[in-house]
Parts: C-alpha cells; sequence; structure tokens
C-alpha cells in the first residue's frame, strides 16, 4: 500500500527535533535514563512538605540546600570515584559535575523548623508549614 507524501508530517518531526536539540534538560542522561539529578520524591501534608532525593555516594558535605523567597534550591557536586593505586578505568557509566534542582514552594515554610539528613544515599528534607499556612477548620454557629 502506498502512502500519500504529507509535508507538514516531515515538518512537524523536524521541529520536534530541532526542540530536542535546544533543549538543556535533554542534553545529558544519569545512569537512570533521566535527565534530572537528583532524582526526588516531593510529597506533601497539611503538616508541611517533604523531599526525597537520591543522591547515591555523596555525603552531606557534597549538598547544598538554600530557601530564599519561597524558592527551594538543592545544588552540589557529585566527585568521580578514586580508583586503586595501579588501576586504569575501563568503563565510567556514573555522572559527575555540578548539579542544582530548583522549586518554588506554593506555601510558606517555618524557615527555622526545616530539617534535612542524608541516610544510605538518601537526602531526606522536612519542611513543616508556618502556622498560618495550615489549613484551620472554622466552626458555625447557629443563630
Amino acid at each position: 500500500m502506498m502512502m500519500r507524501w504529507d509535508p507538514f508530517r516531515d515538518v512537524a518531526a523536524l521541529q520536534r527535533d530541532i526542540n530536542r536539540l535546544f533543549d538543556p534538560s535533554s542534553r545529558r542522561e544519569n545512569g537512570f535514563g533521566d535527565t534530572r539529578f537528583p532524582l526526588m520524591d516531593v510529597s506533601e501534608t497539611e503538616d508541611g512538605v517533604m523531599i526525597r532525593a537520591l543522591v547515591p555516594a555523596m555525603s552531606q558535605d557534597d549538598v547544598k540546600i538554600t530557601l530564599f523567597r519561597n524558592v527551594l534550591t538543592i545544588s552540589g557536586e557529585k566527585r568521580a570515584a578514586d580508583l586503586p593505586e595501579g588501576a586504569r578505568a575501563l568503563r565510567v557509566e556514573r555522572s559527575t559535575g555540578h548539579f542544582e534542582r530548583t522549586f518554588r514552594l506554593n506555601r510558606p515554610v517555618d524557615e527555622d523548623k526545616i530539617s534535612a539528613h542524608v541516610r544510605d544515599g538518601v537526602l531526606t528534607l522536612t519542611l513543616p508549614l508556618k502556622a498560618e499556612a495550615k489549613p484551620r477548620q472554622i466552626s458555625l454557629s447557629v443563630g
């Protein structure tokens, strides 16, 4: 069966390829086939926000966390593993270099109660909400 030539289909494919070429997030992949590092899970309760981020083989000195005007930034440096004396690398698949992820928080957090720790390659960041940002139950009076 013969297909009709559709110039718009070719133009659309070309546009997708051009967009992918200039998209900075598509230029490098981490070892999990994802372009973002660190990979994160973000959850929210009525009390606050919790972020869990994969930071394998990184210490707390390798990660920097800042909060300014409700913009949270997690950045740091992934360093190359040291090779044993006399060894040479045959294959290196783990990416290295500077990373940064930025989030705008939709509700104000209590900056004095933020906690962060790294354990077993997972950064856990707890951001409690300010009291005025938490939902309140309003009681109705009959009358």
